[in-house]
């Protein structure tokens, strides 16, 4: 039974490998979301029996005669062992010739049938979970991934069909990939695919830009972007830049794309540095006549100047210490009625204790986040801790949720 049970393993792994199925890695087996990760972005679809796939109709029927036992597949094989040796009545009688073999090989099959059934609906509920992800983030496997859906869905209810001795539902008809539409996002329709130029630029009169990672990365130009943008302009488009990155003001950034060859107007760009002084001038935060305390670099201050609100630190206070000896502490100014967090090379404890207490001890004060960017490009060469660090700490120090004014917040 042993060497029985080895042929029969060996045998329906490589069938399955024929078929294209992952074996011992497939969703449903402990390796769980890094195999669907896998999945969603190849066409290797999950395992789920190979008999209920051929008996769904979905992979081609196998005219190999099985040994008695084939009512297992490989990712079930433990528990059908499980259930052969506590089925036995001991191991001699396992290897000699009894009427209760019938009902061990039926103890046997029934245990593959629950095992493949678990495995089959956690397939589907994670082939599900990675459709609706291709579907959110518009992944072009979109329709890959609902037809692996399907498919998971017939086979699960055809072993739900066979253990219940029910006639199997029919296969679902092929679909091409075009065709799986995925359905609309909630709140408003799916983006359309671009697959003319043409049709784009005919249809949309204002081009809205990043500029980290899209017109640059640190401070190289990304190719072709020149070409593009001389294009639109002579179109007659509407170009405006957007950034996170409140290290520079509108002004600081004007210069930055004079630099790298690009002809820009200040009035087409908006940061989140100037996003921050537009908001405190919206709710006239200068009539209350408090100052603002910032953790980030001069691109806020000088947006702050611009409209004539009193601030202090961010740079000033790059290599102060917080005197942490016996009986140290930090002195806050009671009138800062705002905290700005934005990206801060020269970020301290220092500036972390005096915007906790400003934010903990001044009723009223508020949390203005510029972004909650995870990364950033500082440079070409790799991706950089982002302001979700910094406003992270906050956050954590003082149990405060942020105003958020950069993109994508409203």
């Amino acid at each position: 039974r042993s060497r029985r049970w080895s042929s029969t393993a060996s045998a329906t792994k490589s069938k399955m490998a024929t078929l294209g199925f992952v074996g011992q890695g497939a969703i449903g087996t402990s390796q769980g979301l890094p195999a669907m990760a896998s999945q969603l972005l190849g066409d290797v679809p999950a395992a789920p029996a190979a008999r209920s796939l051929r008996a769904a109709g979905l992979a081609p029927q196998q005219q190999q005669q099985q040994p008695a036992v084939t009512g297992c597949t490989w990712s079930a094989g433990a528990a059908c062992c499980a259930a052969v040796a506590a089925g036995a009545a001991g191991a001699t009688a396992a290897k000699r010739p009894s009427r209760r073999g019938g009902v061990r090989r039926t103890a046997c099959r029934a245990a593959a049938n629950k095992a493949e059934i678990t495995q089959a609906e956690k397939q589907v509920k994670l082939l599900t979970w990675a459709y609706e992800t291709a579907v959110a983030k518009s992944m072009p496997q979109a329709a890959m991934m609902k037809s692996k859906v399907d498919q998971a869905v017939v086979a699960l209810e055809t072993l739900k069909a066979q253990s219940e001795g029910r006639p199997a539902p029919p296969a679902p008809a092929a679909v091409a990939p075009a065709a799986a539409a995925p359905p609309a996002a909630a709140g408003g329709g799916q983006a359309e695919k671009l697959t003319s130029p043409g049709k784009l630029l005919d249809g949309v009169d204002v081009f809205i830009f990043d500029c980290d990672g899209v017109i640059w990365r640190g401070d190289s130009l990304i190719d072709g972007i020149p070409n593009v943008l001389n294009q639109l302009r002579q179109a007659g488009k509407t170009l405006f830049f957007v950034t996170n990155n409140s290290t520079k003001s509108r002004a600081g950034y004007k210069s930055k794309f004079t630099s790298l060859g690009l002809d820009v107007k200040p009035e087409e760009i908006f940061s989140s540095s100037f996003a921050a002084a537009a908001y405190l001038e919206q709710t006239k935060f200068k009539d209350t006549g408090k100052r603002v305390y910032v953790i980030g670099e001069k691109g806020i201050g000088e947006e702050l100047d611009l409209i004539g609100i009193d601030w202090f630190g961010a740079e000033s206070d790059k290599d102060t210490e917080a005197p942490m000896k016996p009986g140290g502490k930090v002195e806050h100014d009671a009138n800062v009625g705002a905290v700005i967090v934005g990206f801060d090379r020269y970020i301290n404890y220092f500036k972390l204790q005096y915007a906790q207490l400003c934010l903990n001890k001044n009723p009223g004060c508020e949390f203005i986040a510029t972004n909650l960017d995870r990364v950033t490009h500082l440079t070409d060469a790799q991706e950089w801790s982002g302001n979700g660090t910094m406003v992270g700490a906050i956050r954590g120090c003082t149990g405060m949720e942020p105003n958020v004014v950069g993109k994508p917040a409203p």
